[in-house]
């Protein structure tokens, strides 16, 4: 008989509508019924594509005995931790603050209050049940003990979500140094932080490229690339369909953890589309159009073109069991030929062998690990890898396939949004603007009939600040690559409502608005993790409307003034932070490095390499929000300078349109045929004054 998760909106707390666990989703009625039985309350939160949470649920909560113990000791509530984000971040400062480290499924033992006073992960079934019959036995006959430890957690975890003012400066010299603490972690074989599981990077990725690009260190282009191209050539790519998975168990991107996150995919189209910008790569932007056609294919709702969240980790009951290959398998679907040329090779955690090496491994398809950008694009370039994706893709698509969660959240919506405008601009593909379009469209529908921004499509549950600001920066980055004034007016709408929905008197914005107020305290959202933290999202907005020029900022200079002044405030929060602990705030510092030149008020210019293609040569792209424009009267050809051991030469102009802001430039042969970077000097302007010239560092190009 189903529970009462049945009716969920939660795909997650819907897999857990047959326990004989006697699930609550979060509520005042779990509460009400705890204080009235006078027992406490078993929170398990997680979300539908973890393998974890499912082993948990197979082991314990669909087991009678063990839900037979759960449902009378406790009562017991399921949380989906996408729909509930700031709920999840409370109680995993609970569980960090009690472990030193926490993880998903969370578990926690709450008083009927909500403040939690034990807290952990996954369990076995022998360690669940003497943790039961050990709290229960707590609760009974030492409940003053329990109370007091609840009120200490809560003021722990308060001081957490309160942080004191912070002072101190994030200037160049600041910055400087917390890029070098950040290089000092990485790891230049295999790319990324050293260590595992390795997770992928992309904000420290795109921090470290805009670093390289504003001043030229090529320590910082070494490690963003060492990372990406070790990410493209591991198996944490899926070669045979595009996009990556969550993270990698071992520390060379071989084996994955076999969920694909869809704000994954928005963060690292990010990374990879402003590596290939910065270096020309046709490699990278493989990666990157694979990202795109993988969330296209898999991830989008036909009927509306919004994007689900994930897929999951598991099929046929196993984790990964969609992925894996042995060798002779593998070796039958390419057939001998294929076999012999194919690059791609099998790899465990442990070790990676040929396709015709005749092993009994069960592994991932991966290329060969510990080579460089050259080596990845000479492999993707060659006809026996695209012959080999196509045949094991192919038979790969005959087996089961994971299934997929359908909740449509609108903030992961919104970074993916942001990033196929921004990607799609920078790297001249249209088609990426026009999925990007169509997905804006539909969010037009995410709100309430009050007009509330909603979590989750199709709910009445309020928006978080992750909902407001990513979705506000999709609407900023399809105007930036369009100029349609209608996206610039949709982000600015969001924009401000972020301040009276979630401010505060001092420090940093709320996590969520006071309508979700069931919980000890508000939490406060200041350090990236998987995704940026919503402060850095809404930092990120407000800086960008701070400089739209006037007449095209719709809503007049008092609500631009009021914008930027929470821009600057926020920047002060977190710019302090980030210098301090630059691993704990990537993409809050690569904020306030990009307001470091020129000029806090300038507008961030983007430049890319396009390579040479079928009838056209290749040149470089810049582009401006629309109103600034590069150094040039109005009605005048844009100029840009190329620097050249000191000679300044002028790029020829091939194309430009200066009401969209951008202009392509010819790319001279001395830059394509030497490996020292190329430096170009850019002014930008708008209709009333010229900011002063900055330059831009671009990578020699690469095949």
């Amino acid at each position: 008989m189903a529970n009462r998760l049945a009716g969920a909106s939660s795909p997650y707390l819907r897999q857990h509508a047959d326990n004989p666990v006697d699930w609550y989703p979060w509520g005042n009625a779990a509460f009400a019924a705890a204080a009235e039985r006078d027992v406490p309350v078993f929170l398990s939160v997680g979300y539908a594509t973890c393998h974890w949470c499912h082993r948990f649920a197979a082991e314990s909560f669909e087991n009678e005995s063990v839900a037979a113990e759960l449902n009378q000791a406790f009562v017991c509530i399921k949380v989906d931790r996408e729909e509930r984000p700031d709920l999840d971040d409370y109680y995993m400062t609970a569980v960090m603050l009690l472990n030193g480290s926490g993880g998903w499924p969370l578990t926690a033992i709450l008083l009927p209050d909500r403040r939690p006073f034990f807290g952990g992960t996954y369990y076995t079934v022998p360690q669940l049940l003497q943790i039961i019959d050990g709290l229960s036995q707590l609760w009974r006959d030492s409940r003053d003990k329990v109370v007091n430890a609840a009120e200490q957690l809560a003021a722990a975890i308060a001081a957490q979500h309160d942080p004191a003012p912070v002072s101190g400066n994030a200037g160049p010299a600041e910055v400087r140094t917390a890029v070098a603490e950040l290089l000092a972690s990485q790891d230049l074989v295999y790319g990324g932080q050293s260590g595992a599981p390795r997770f992928p990077q992309d904000m420290t990725d795109r921090l470290l490229l805009q670093h390289w690009q504003t001043a030229g260190d090529a320590n910082a282009l070494q490690a963003a690339l060492a990372s990406l191209v070790g990410m493209a050539a591991g198996g944490i790519h899926d070669h045979l369909a595009g996009g990556l998975h969550r993270y990698s168990v071992d520390g060379s991107w071989s084996v994955p953890h076999f969920e694909k996150m869809l704000y994954n995919q928005a963060g690292l189209l990010q990374a990879y589309a402003d590596a290939a910008a910065v270096t020309g790569s046709g490699a990278l932007r493989h990666v990157a159009q694979g990202i795109v056609d993988f969330v296209a294919a898999e991830l989008t709702d036909p009927a509306t073109g919004a994007y689900w969240s994930a897929l999951d980790a598991d099929s046929e009951g196993q984790e990964g069991t969609y992925y894996w290959w042995r060798p002779s398998r593998a070796a039958d679907v390419l057939g001998p030929e294929l076999t012999a040329q194919t690059p791609l090779v099998i790899a465990d955690s442990r070790r990676e062998v040929a396709v015709d090496s005749g092993l009994g491994l069960d592994g991932v398809v991966r290329l060969p690990a510990q080579g460089g950008l050259a080596d990845l694009a000479a492999d993707l370039a060659s006809s026996a890898y695209a012959e080999s994706v196509v045949r094991l893709g192919a038979a790969r698509a005959e087996r089961v396939r994971p299934a997929t969660d359908d909740k449509v959240l609108t903030g992961w919506n919104g970074l993916f949004i942001a990033a196929l405008a921004a990607a799609g601009d920078r790297l001249d593909e249209p088609s990426w603007l026009e999925l990007a379009t169509r997905t804006a469209g539909a969010a037009a529908g995410w709100h309430t009939a009050d007009g509330v921004l909603v979590r989750v499509a199709g709910s009445d549950q309020p928006g978080q600040l992750e909902d407001y600001a990513g979705l506000g920066l999709g609407y900023y980055e399809l105007w930036r690559a369009t100029g349609e004034a209608r996206w610039l007016a949709a982000a600015v709408a969001l924009a401000q409502q972020i301040e009276p929905r979630f401010g505060a008197p001092s420090g940093p914005l709320h996590a969520a608005s006071a309508e979700l107020d069931d919980l000890p305290v508000r939490p406060r959202d200041v350090v990236d993790n998987a995704l940026p933290s919503g402060n850095s999202l809404a930092a990120e907005l407000l800086l960008s409307l701070a400089v739209v020029v006037e007449p095209q900022f719709p809503q007049g200079p008092a609500v631009q003034a009021a914008l930027a002044a929470l821009a600057q405030r926020l920047l002060g929060e977190l710019g302090p932070r980030a210098v301090r602990a630059p691993r704990a705030h990537p993409a809050s510092l690569r904020l306030v490095l990009e307001r470091l030149y020129p000029l806090a008020s300038a507008p961030v210019v983007r430049s890319s390499l396009l390579p040479a293609t079928a009838g056209r040569d290749a040149r470089v792209r810049l582009s401006t929000p629309p109103g600034w424009h590069l150094g040039n009267a109005p009605g005048e050809l844009p100029f840009v300078r190329h620097r050249d051991n000191g000679a300044a030469r002028m790029l020829p102009l091939l194309d430009h349109d200066q009401a969209a802001g951008w202009a392509e430039f010819a790319w001279p042969e001395e830059c394509a045929n030497t490996d020292r970077p190329t430096r170009i000097t850019v002014q930008v302007c708008d209709r009333r004054r010229c900011l002063a010239p900055t330059d831009v560092w671009l990578a020699p190009r690469w095949t």
